[in-house]
């Protein structure tokens, strides 16, 4: 009889908003109200279908979509609007800090997020002295999630094969990214804004797991 094969996960890959931090609520808000104030009325409801997407892609199909053209610095007001409504909002997720400061893997971040907004995220999460420089974001690739690059150029500068790599995601285009890069993946609900049946449209995407509360990781990855 033979023996299963055990995958030995080396890195964790995280999403940045939703998953380290609770903040796509306020990315939902932050991108409404400048697009609005740009001249297409939007509320923070228009913007969830567009969670996970690269900000200059969603901009672009907005605009197209509404036959208004957007200036082309909203990427740089979207930062500094978040980084406004972050000073006054917490955004920790629970118990980030002690799942870090005590995985036995490598870790990184790797987000579609603009690169001063992922550091300020992390900032107000005060979580960046966790990941001593591995941050990566979609400006580093020629393609954003859903496509596999970002998870794939992190994994090849954290040193460690694809398939020893697992990510945590809570969006639909991370799932696809992390299945399409052949890295196992969880698909995580403990974000403000997963509605009740988004765990199930992770698993249907491909997610290996859903869960909802950042604690219970290193059992999963110890059950795998």
């Amino acid at each position: 009889m033979g023996l299963a094969r055990i995958v030995e996960i080396e890195l964790i890959i995280f999403d940045c908003d939703g998953v380290l931090a609770d903040s796509e609520l306020m990315a939902f808000q932050a991108q409404a109200e400048i697009i609005s104030e740009a001249g297409i009325p939007l509320t923070p409801k228009d913007i969830e279908p567009y969670m996970g997407v690269v900000g200059t892609e969603m901009y672009k199909d907005i605009a197209e979509k509404h036959h208004h053209p957007l200036p082309h610095d909203m990427s740089e007001r979207f930062v500094e609007r978040i980084l406004q409504l972050a000073k006054s909002a917490p955004v920790d997720m629970p118990s980030i800090k002690d799942v870090l400061g005590n995985l036995e893997q490598k870790y990184c971040v790797a987000s579609n997020g603009e690169f001063a907004r992922l550091q300020g995220t992390l900032q107000a999460a005060e979580l960046t002295e966790f990941f001593n420089g591995n941050i990566f974001n979609a400006e580093m690739v020629e393609r954003g999630k859903p496509a596999p690059d970002l998870f794939l150029y992190a994994a090849r500068h954290m040193d460690v094969a694809p398939e020893k790599s697992l990510v945590v995601e809570d969006s639909i285009h991370g799932v696809n990214a992390g299945v399409a890069a052949g890295m196992k993946v969880f698909g995580f609900t403990g974000g403000c804004h997963c509605p009740p049946d988004h765990g199930q449209r992770l698993l249907d995407t491909g997610a290996e797991l859903v869960f909802d509360d950042l604690c219970r990781l290193p059992v999963l990855i110890a059950d795998l």
